[in-house]
């Protein structure tokens, strides 16, 4: 083999053993990472609508979208609906109170997932 052919199959070797070794370390570091307490960070609507800079139906938007990825990711999760309130009724129905879907997607979540007819009403 020509040296000039040497490097860069050497550095693609080197490439792909960076690569699956991170790949392995994050999946162990996943396993014991914990999600929930970060949505006590959401702040609430009030101060999101000042802090969209006059756009707070594309911030409910975006937050909607997450909430959706976010209540689908943690089926086992035991507490994963202490905050369900929180981002429906006082984050995204303050910044975009005609946003219906996610008074629908809400209920929806607590009745199927959590039960709670009286909470979804």
């Amino acid at each position: 083999m020509a040296p000039t052919i040497r490097l860069p199959v050497i550095l693609l070797v080197v490439a792909v053993l960076a690569v699956s070794g991170s790949e392995a370390w994050l999946e162990t570091r996943a396993e014991d990472r914990q999600v929930l307490p970060a949505l006590l960070y959401l702040p609430n609507g009030r101060f999101l609508k000042v802090a969209s800079l006059g756009h707070p139906t594309f911030v409910a938007d975006l937050i909607y979208i997450w909430s959706i990825q976010y209540y689908s990711a943690y089926p086992d999760a035991e507490d994963r609906f202490q905050f369900l309130e929180h981002i429906y009724s006082k984050v995204i129905a303050r910044l975009d109170p005609r946003y219906v879907d996610p008074y629908l997607i809400g209920s929806l979540i607590l009745v199927v997932e959590k039960g709670d007819l009286e909470a979804a009403l």
